[in-house]
């Protein structure tokens, strides 16, 4: 059983997820993180939660950064005692040359619908500065659909990003 869930922050640009594992009245130890997240994910973790998605289960939802501020969305499933990556995607983006809306990506979960796949939707605008100070501006959208197959989300080729 999961007893804690902790994002310890060291100055701005450095922290660590951390999930603890107890079994009755003591701490058991700590739960490991994927490979894959340990090497790809950014400096520090900007925002988690968990989220039930129908099949799936509970998922830890994690917007990582880096000390330049550009980021992921990690969904991390509990299994066996173990943390899985079921999908990870740039999502965060808040520094002087780009940034998203809000931040980072917006979510939703298209998954209320039994008759119809389980779908995440990011969505949100990215603008940007380019070397001579132009700024420019596109919509962005991806759609992750669960393959139930293979415990993870895929990215669809509709997914898009548009120019305005």
């Amino acid at each position: 059983m999961i007893s804690a869930l902790h994002c310890k922050r060291e100055s701005r640009w450095w922290g660590d997820l951390i999930i603890v594992r107890h079994d009755g009245d003591a701490v058991s130890g700590l739960v490991p993180l994927p490979d894959d997240y340990l090497e790809d994910a950014g400096h520090y973790v900007r925002d988690f939660y968990w989220r039930k998605i129908r099949e799936a289960g509970w998922v830890l939802h994690v917007f990582t950064s880096t000390h330049r501020r550009n980021g992921s969305l990690w969904l991390l499933e509990l299994k066996d005692g173990q943390m899985r990556s079921l999908m990870h995607t740039r999502a965060v983006a808040q520094n002087d040359e780009r940034w998203f809306d809000h931040g980072q990506l917006q979510i939703d979960h298209l998954d209320g619908d039994a008759s119809k796949p389980i779908m995440l939707r990011l969505h949100g605008t990215e603008y940007e500065i380019d070397q001579l100070g132009r700024q420019s501006d596109k919509k962005v959208e991806e759609h992750w659909v669960w393959d139930a197959s293979k415990r993870l989300f895929v990215m669809q080729p509709e997914s898009k990003e548009t120019s305005k």
